[in-house]
């Protein structure tokens, strides 16, 4: 009996030898194949830290464009804003000479019909004081326009003036 629990034994250790061995094997195998997916992953991990370096540096650069054109957006609204009071001005000092030559044409006109009507009764004696009363205010007028700082404003008003007369 000793024989056979010898055999028996031997027998069981054998087949558990074996079995050990294609366990071997098969994580041989599978060692083998992490150690290559590793070197593949280490590839790829440096892929990814080179492609985050990218990102972050173009991050960077889009931040210093993006501050630049801000920077020129708002310098551009100053001046846009700038021009926009300089042309509110203007339009409001040209809407002021304009009534002012709107106002010293009509109060002309009122003073040239008394003229008219006293030159049909006293044949032209007044018509020579009306013309002298326009061209008074004329001279009042361009007076005016010398006073005035703007050239635009001077030049429109001359020009006015000179319809006039």
């Amino acid at each position: 009996m000793s024989d056979l629990l010898s055999i028996g034994l031997d027998v069981v250790i054998t087949v558990l030898l074996g079995v050990l061995i294609f366990y071997a094997m098969v994580l041989n195998q599978r060692l083998k194949t992490v150690r290559e997916s590793r070197v593949e992953l280490e590839k790829l991990s440096q892929q990814f830290v080179d492609a985050t370096n990218a990102a972050e540096a173009s991050v960077t650069n889009l931040k210093v464009l993006a501050d630049q054109a801000g920077k020129d957006l708002e310098m551009k609204v100053g001046k846009a804003q700038t021009l926009n009071d300089d042309l509110s001005f203007l339009v409001q000092r040209a809407d002021d000479l304009a009534e002012q030559l709107a106002d010293g044409i009509s109060g002309s006109r009122s003073k040239a019909k008394p003229a008219k009507e006293n030159k049909s009764k006293t044949d032209g004696g007044d018509l020579s004081s009306a013309l002298k009363d326009l061209e008074k205010q004329a001279d009042q007028w361009e007076e005016e326009a010398k006073e005035t700082d703007d050239e635009d404003t001077k030049e429109a008003l001359k020009k006015s003036l000179k319809g006039l007369r």
